[in-house]
């Protein structure tokens, strides 16, 4: 996967306190556990919504893809 799919902005909604996160795509792949910027609660992060999102990034063009906003849930 190129440089430019791995840097694509993830958004997320904490469920225990409702902050907006974003992370990149590339640093979610590589960190296993993160912490809620707002309230301090531990993720785990979701393979399979990672694989969506990844599987997204190979249906769309690159016009879609910097218009997209791809979303996960915690």
């Amino acid at each position: 996967m190129n440089t430019v799919i791995m840097d694509v902005d993830v958004h997320m909604t904490c469920p225990a306190c409702s902050k907006a996160m974003v992370k990149k795509l590339r640093w979610l792949e590589q960190n296993t556990t993160f912490k809620c910027e707002g309230c301090g609660k531990q993720f785990e992060k979701y393979g399979d919504q990672l694989l969506r999102v990844r599987h997204e990034l190979n249906l769309l063009d690159e016009a879609e893809k910097a218009k997209k906003q791809f979303k996960i849930n915690l």
